[in-house]
């Protein structure tokens, strides 16, 4: 993985120190590089760790993609995970994460408790010319499926035209999952219009 990484991958910084390896991630700042000051969070098959010797270990041909997050712009947005940027790994077969699934423990701070999501219904509007744009329509993050299914409905709002609507969460072992779809959003004509 080493040699793969610093012909392959760019922005990635591979050393070896005695029997010390670490993985340093770099960024571009005006005409300038810089470089993060620890090894990155890597995020194999889903599951994240910050273990570089078991990120080292992998082997290049059982690999689909890697993918890095090394703009500070970005990695803002995730706090303490993203301070010394990501490396985002995906497998062909998809099995990488099972030696790290149960190690995978580490302090995650920055994360607040959930708030009950206000749900806004029409029926019970009792001032219908106040016009509804909110741009977040419905958001759950607590459904669980049954047999891999799950229903809701809720109220869109009174912007009309197309809405994505996207759905994203965790399969039983953990991974992460992500869904889309655009929906178009129309009046609805009916006998009280005009």
């Amino acid at each position: 993985m080493a040699d793969f990484l610093q012909e392959a991958v760019p922005f990635v910084r591979y050393r070896k120190k005695g029997d010390k390896e670490t993985v340093r991630m770099a960024y571009r700042h005006d005409k300038t590089l810089k470089i993060f000051k620890d090894d990155p969070l890597y995020i194999i098959d889903g599951f994240m760790t910050k273990n570089t010797a078991y990120f080292l270990s992998l082997k290049p041909e059982q690999l689909l993609f890697i993918k890095i997050l090394n703009n500070p712009n970005k990695l803002m947005q995730l706090g303490k995970l993203g301070e010394n940027a990501v490396i985002f790994v995906e497998s062909k077969k998809g099995d990488l994460y099972k030696p790290i699934e149960n190690k995978n423990t580490f302090p995650v701070t920055g994360l607040s408790r959930g708030h009950e999501f206000f749900e806004y219904d029409h029926r019970e509007d009792g001032n219908a010319r106040v016009p509804d744009l909110r741009s977040t329509l419905f958001w759950k993050p607590l459904v669980e499926t049954k047999s891999g299914v799950a229903e809701f409905n809720f109220f869109a709002s009174d912007d009309i035209g197309p809405m994505k609507v996207v759905v994203t969460g965790f399969t039983k072992d953990g991974r992460v999952f992500r869904a889309e779809k655009e929906i178009d959003v129309q009046f609805e004509v009916g006998a009280n219009s005009r």
